[in-house]
């Protein structure tokens, strides 16, 4: 039965593989995660530590890159791999071509910032209640709305596919920050300060969601996020923590 499910989850993971990438990644984590925590024993806490020390010190560096203009890994890849398209179906059955290298994050940076640096709240955010101004979506804004002739209509886009940049628009740089703090002090309290190895493998999702966070995982009520807030719940919890990897494994029993 056990090797049924991991069977039909594979083959769920790799369904459509090229029109959903970010879906892939993210569920290949999630069975790099399930297989570690079934061999726990021969993995080292030493390697997964330095393994998320790695993953938070990369996505900083990356991040700085990209805002300072010196290296746009999203911009990068598609420029070498320009060209490169496949045919996929949609929803309705239908055949339509997919840009396998397609850069689809930079503009929505280029959006968010500029829209704060535009409108003055780049410090505390323009409040959930708005969004930054849209440009690349205004037209597509304005055929819903039927709007094309009204003249200083603000489009604004409420909510984007990044994590942090929803974060950014609403909260400013202060929100992002704290919102950092949350998710780099679970995941140290989940690595350093935990008895068993499953909190710690919670600990090192938590640190993916963190990397994540800055090309996808849109902030929403979804069971994505739903799932990892449970990970950093439970390297925040000083209950989970304390226990052993035979407490962790009968609580987990305990639930399904």
């Amino acid at each position: 039965m056990k090797i049924v499910i991991v069977v039909l989850g594979i083959l769920m993971l790799t369904d459509n593989i090229i029109d959903n990438r970010s879906q892939f990644i993210k569920a290949a984590m999630s069975f790099l995660i399930l297989f570690s925590s079934v061999f726990h024993k021969f993995i080292s806490t030493y390697l997964i530590r330095v393994a998320c020390l790695a993953v938070i010190i990369a996505t900083i560096i990356l991040l700085y890159l990209g805002l300072t203009g010196n290296f746009n890994l999203f911009k990068d890849i598609s420029d070498n791999y320009e060209g490169r398209y496949t045919m996929v179906s949609d929803a309705d059955g239908e055949l339509k071509t997919i840009d396998m290298s397609g850069d689809t994050r930079t503009f929505i940076y280029e959006e968010v910032l500029g829209s704060a640096i535009k409108n003055d709240y780049v410090l505390m955010g323009r409040t959930p209640a708005r969004g930054h101004d849209a440009i690349v979506f205004a037209e597509e804004a304005r055929d819903l709305l039927s709007v094309h002739y009204v003249d200083n209509l603000k489009i604004e886009r409420h909510k984007d596919e990044i994590c942090f940049t929803n974060i950014f628009t609403w909260l400013g740089l202060v929100g992002v920050l704290l919102y950092m703090c949350i998710y780099l002090y679970s995941a140290y309290l989940g690595l350093f300060k935990s008895n068993s190895k499953y909190v710690k493998l919670c600990g090192a999702m938590v640190v993916f969601y963190f990397a994540f966070g800055w090309i996808e995982n849109s902030t929403s009520f979804d069971i994505i996020n739903v799932t990892y807030w449970i990970f950093i719940s439970i390297c925040l919890s000083s209950s989970f923590r304390k226990m052993t990897d035979k407490e962790f494994k009968l609580w987990f029993r305990t639930i399904i």
